[in-house]
């Protein structure tokens, strides 16, 4: 009995002395075998190191992920709360020297991204991937977890350039023998799941983007951003004297962006490319604003829409895109004037069908289209329809606007060319455009009755202020009525000679004005409707006739 209680107490003793072992080894040698990799770009420190029950797990605790050898370019520096390494395989530690283990979670990290140089930088997607490949390759796993990660940004170690808070990563069916860049950890894996719940950035001192929420899954094929915004700190007049050059202007709320059915290959976390059955904008309020007050940057020949599809900066094929619940508003501040014009496209619902920039999908498809329905002003229902060849500097474009009080346009024209209209009603408005990279051919069906309207001093709007004289001359001189079924209806079949540096949008503009004028004859208005743009322009031929006489 005795033997036995000794044999007994040996064991245990012997069980204890070699788990005490065992447990000297992994504390001992674990931070160096997770360093042996000599052309490793991280170096992994800890403060305290915990083992789980039996081993079947080690916490890590107070990490620091250090990067190598770097002095310029992008750097990570990261610090985790907790590192927890389950189903930890401790005789293959022992014996083989590997970490083999079921499950590898960070919990709570924190990662610093330094960008030191204006040249040579990198894609934060591709510097994280090096660091997670770098990581990950150093041990046999089958699952990675991220919890309640964050990512501060910063320029030259002292400029805070945004923030990302609310970081999770789960990535499943891990095989750390097979390198694919397609993802954020760049093994071959089954499923992969990454979220953050806000994230802002700071473009410049008075520009400043946010993103209230992103969500990614391979298993479903999809992402969904939420809350995207670009917004200024300033008044966009304001930004625009800062700019110093007359140009666009551009702010956006977006409530949601989403991605369905995306292409397993597709390479979203390097480049942003992006391969799917369907992308949903859904509550789009995009503002862009000009001031004419400013000079013009040097001009430069604008794309028609063709040409604008392979300037994307990044690959997409997209069999659809789904607009919602949208509105754009264009304003424009006039030469002198104090008060800017705005004209509203609200309740935006349509589709682009058919986009890409791959070679061969363009090749197969020929074009893309477009159509939606919308509201000008909140007031006409509008339906627009455009077809655009690739491999052609053509487009075809359609739209139909519905009845609609012409005093909706006041907010738009009044502050721009000091006319206000008085009364009268737009019952349809059809219009046509072929256009070519010099010129469209155009067709323009427009029907209204009692057209009257005011010419204002230049810039004040009001009725004390309202110059009469010229105001009874500019409703004698235009038509107060065209319509199919009296006397002398009027439609519009003319051509618009394109100017190269403006964009396709302003030639559709300029296309209808163009057919307007011939609609409604306007020669004589234009005289008194204070347009300060060919004043402008005016001026601008004396001066160089001018200079050309003293040469």
């Amino acid at each position: 009995m005795r033997k036995r209680i000794k044999v007994l107490v040996i064991l245990i003793f012997s069980v204890v002395g070699l788990f005490k072992l065992i447990e000297w080894r992994l504390e001992s040698k674990f931070e160096a075998i997770l360093n042996s990799e000599p052309d490793r770009d991280y170096n992994i420190s800890y403060q305290q190191i915990d083992l789980h029950t039996f081993f079947s797990g080690i916490t890590l605790e107070e990490v620091s992920i250090i990067p190598l050898n770097k002095s310029s370019g992008t750097i990570i520096n990261a610090n985790v709360d907790f590192i927890e390494l389950d189903g930890f395989k401790w005789l293959n530690f022992l014996f083989a020297q590997q970490v083999e283990i079921n499950v590898l979670e960070f919990k709570k990290p924190r990662f610093i991204v330094n960008t030191l140089s204006d040249t040579g930088q990198e894609k934060n997607s591709s510097n994280f991937q090096k660091l997670f490949g770098d990581i990950l390759s150093r041990i046999d796993l089958m699952e990675f977890k991220l919890h309640k990660g964050s990512i501060k940004l910063l320029q030259k170690d002292t400029i805070h350039n945004g923030n990302i808070s609310g970081i999770n990563i789960y990535a499943s069916e891990i095989e750390t023998d097979s390198v694919q860049l397609s993802y954020i950890i760049p093994f071959y894996l089954k499923n992969l799941e990454a979220s953050i719940d806000s994230a802002s950035f700071s473009i410049n001192t008075y520009t400043k983007a946010k993103i209230g929420a992103f969500a990614y899954s391979l298993a479903d094929e999809s992402f969904n951003v939420k809350n995207l915004s670009l917004k200024y700190d300033k008044d966009w007049v304001d930004v625009s004297k800062i700019r110093g050059v007359q140009d666009d202007v551009i702010e956006f709320d977006l409530k949601e962006l989403k991605v369905s059915k995306m292409k397993y290959t597709s390479s979203f976390w390097t480049n942003l490319d992006i391969e799917a059955q369907q992308m949903l904008i859904d509550g789009l309020s995009l503002k862009i604003n000009r001031n004419k007050n400013l000079n013009r940057p040097p001009e430069k020949e604008k794309p028609l829409f063709n040409k604008m599809v392979e300037k994307i900066p990044y690959n997409i094929d997209l069999d659809s895109i789904h607009i919602k619940h949208s509105s754009i508003a264009y304003g424009e501040l006039a030469i002198g004037r104090q008060t800017p014009g705005i004209i509203t496209i609200n309740a935006i619902n349509g589709t682009v069908t058919q986009l890409t920039t791959f070679e061969k999908r363009k090749q197969k498809l020929k074009e893309f289209k477009s159509s939606f329905t919308a509201k000008l002003n909140d007031a006409a229902a509008i339906q627009v329809d455009l077809d655009v060849p690739y491999y052609r500097d053509y487009f075809d474009f359609q739209a139909h606007i519905g009845p609609m009080p012409f005093k909706a346009l006041n907010k738009s024209l009044t502050p721009i060319l000091g006319v206000e209209f008085n009364d009268g009603k737009l019952k349809r408005l059809n219009f046509k455009m072929k256009t070519n990279y010099f010129e469209s051919t155009n067709h323009l069906e427009m029907d209204f009755e009692d057209l009257r309207l005011s010419i204002y001093e230049k810039e004040i709007a009001g009725s004390e202020h309202k110059k009469d004289f010229l105001t009874s001359i500019a409703n004698v001189a235009v038509r107060d009525r065209n319509l199919p079924d009296k006397q002398g209806y009027i439609t519009a079949n003319y051509k618009t000679k394109r100017n190269i540096y403006r964009s396709p949008f302003q030639h559709i503009v300029a296309g209808v004005l163009d057919g307007t004028k011939q609609i409604v004859p306007v020669k004589v208005v234009q005289t008194f409707m204070n347009n300060d743009e060919n004043k402008r322009k005016i001026k601008e031929r004396r001066k160089k006739r001018r200079k050309k006489k003293k040469i």
